[in-house]
């Protein structure tokens, strides 16, 4: 009866004694990752059916989020050529336009530009229009492409 008594008090001692000790002085502070993060909803845009030529197609308002927890020059917005499924055609940038409410003006895709000022730390939202202007060139079909919103480099 006393060798089951002495063996688990000396288990434990050797346990505890195995155990490192903990230095807060020493202990380098957490690091916390830099991070921004871009959302839209909704994430994609349906501009309905040109119905003549030469028709003006504008999205309703598309919401962005912008949470960061860094200081960053903006938010830029760029752009690829609308392609026709299963077809050859294509509407150019230059006939895709971006505008940021309530009171931006519209700006061809043609050159990726910013929709936001340099934005510090913290949540921010805004809303921004599409327009495509269609001409007799493009046939009838569906045209699909990417608009794409990145954060400008840290000041």
């Amino acid at each position: 009866m006393l060798y089951r008594k002495v063996i688990p008090a000396a288990l434990i001692a050797v346990i505890w004694l195995s155990i490192p000790a903990v230095s807060h002085a020493s202990a380098p502070p957490p690091r916390i990752e830099p991070y921004i993060d871009i959302r839209v909803t909704p994430d994609e845009v349906d501009l309905g059916t040109i119905t003549s030529f030469r028709d003006i197609r504008e999205s309703e308002p598309v919401k962005v989020r912008v949470a960061a927890n860094i200081p960053h020059n903006g938010i830029i917005v760029s752009g690829e050529p609308l392609k026709q499924e299963g077809g050859s055609m294509e509407i150019p940038l230059s006939r895709i336009y971006v505008r940021r409410l309530p009171s931006g003006t519209y700006r061809s895709l043609t050159t990726p530009f910013y929709l936001t000022a340099q934005l510090p730390p913290g949540i921010f939202e805004f809303e921004i229009l599409i327009k495509v202007h269609a001409s007799t060139a493009e046939t009838p079909g569906t045209y699909r492409g990417t608009i794409t919103l990145t954060a400008g480099l840290a000041p």
